[in-house]
């Protein structure tokens, strides 16, 4: 189903929610997302969920959140049956309309300001082909930073991130792709690894230009 997208303008970035059974936590999160989105100009955002056949609330809470929010660019889509974490993946890049795609977990936690430092970044580097989003890990309350060690904005080769961030993108929520390079790749070869984000940006990055925002969002 789809809701609020407007026509003829590509948003700048999508940020995009793979869920399964993840129906209140999926609800915090995008309430949490309202909020940012409603202080930004979101004519350059699109939220956009896929749905990878839930049986629980999690069709309900769609549909609530399409409804209450009128304001925001969002739709979703519902697959007919499980197609597994790395062809959900797939699919929230399939029907993203923006430039860039922030792949999201449906139970992440992000600061306050996330959405408008991240949408900062790709306005000055919208040429790069991939854009890591360092992060902390919280395990029973105490914090811990990715193994990326870079702690500031920096544009970088694909060969010299990939030793810089010693694979901190193994984790979905760092990711944010360019959708056309991401379509350019043999992304089926991945389907069923579970890993999808961490191979097929290894591929994305070859060659190409990475931007890193160090500071844990």
């Amino acid at each position: 189903m789809n809701y609020s997208e407007k026509a003829n303008i590509r948003p700048l970035l999508t940020i995009g929610i793979a869920t399964f059974n993840r129906g209140q936590p999926l609800k915090v999160s995008l309430n949490n997302l309202a909020i940012q989105l409603k202080k930004i100009d979101t004519s350059q955002i699109e939220l956009l969920v896929s749905d990878n056949s839930s049986t629980d609330s999690t069709n309900h809470v769609l549909r609530d959140f399409a409804k209450k929010q009128k304001t925001i660019n969002f739709k979703y889509v519902c697959s007919n049956k499980n197609l597994g974490f790395d062809k959900n993946c797939n699919k929230v890049i399939d029907h993203a309309s923006g430039q860039f795609v922030w792949l999201l977990s449906d139970d992440d936690k992000i600061n306050i300001n996330a959405v408008e430092k991240v949408l900062q970044t790709l306005k000055t580097y919208q040429d790069v082909s991939f854009v890591f989003v360092n992060y902390q890990i919280s395990i029973e309350g105490h914090k811990s930073p990715s193994r990326c060690e870079v702690r500031k904005i920096k544009k970088i080769s694909g060969d010299e991130f990939m030793v810089q961030s010693r694979l901190a993108f193994s984790l979905v929520s760092s990711c944010i792709v360019n959708k056309d390079f991401w379509c350019e790749k043999a992304f089926e070869k991945y389907y069923g690894s579970n890993w999808i984000n961490l191979f097929l940006c290894r591929d994305i990055i070859a060659g190409r230009e990475v931007v890193i925002i160090g500071t844990p969002l």
